[in-house]
């Protein structure tokens, strides 16, 4: 297939399913909001309007996953050594997430103005804010410093 109208397919299919996300989510912000009675918000949870969000949700999840382990599967035939790479940076980082998880946080719900329900999520999202952090700097670091490595490399030969 040509690379043309592969990219017109897959914009076209691009849109669709934003246009369908934003339609339903259309339908969901039309829904009872969190002053409506109680019976109203439990029928509307069984509602098929809400049953149509879960399943795309779900269903645009379970694309993504697909396509980023097919996408892995390809760039392994293709190129091994840099995919490798790539997996095992993914590795060091969900390694270095769960060592930040297990140090856990000097936040609490009160500290952060957080409801006490979500203690249990701020020693997730801190590990999370901190490896992000690290990616960003080492992203950083890369960017300037190897061009000037390279520079100071050939300037030694």
């Amino acid at each position: 297939m040509e690379t043309k109208k592969l990219n017109l397919i897959l914009s076209i299919v691009k849109i669709a399913l934003g246009a369908i996300g934003v339609l339903i989510c259309a339908f969901l912000i039309i829904g009872p909001g969190p002053t409506a009675e109680p019976k109203e918000r439990v029928e509307f949870l069984d509602s098929p309007v809400m049953n149509l969000g879960t399943y795309f949700t779900f269903a645009i999840i379970l694309l993504a996953v697909i396509l980023v382990i097919g996408f892995f599967l390809y760039q392994l035939i293709v190129s091994p050594k840099r995919t490798f790479m790539s997996i095992i940076s993914i590795i060091a980082a969900g390694v270095l997430f769960l060592i930040f998880w297990v140090i856990g946080s000097s936040d609490t719900s009160e500290s952060i103005g957080v409801a006490e329900q979500y203690n249990d999520s701020i020693s997730w999202i801190s590990a999370g804010l901190i490896v992000v952090f690290i990616g960003i700097v080492i992203g950083f670091a890369a960017a300037f410093g190897g061009p000037l490595y390279g520079r100071l490399r050939s300037a030694n030969k």
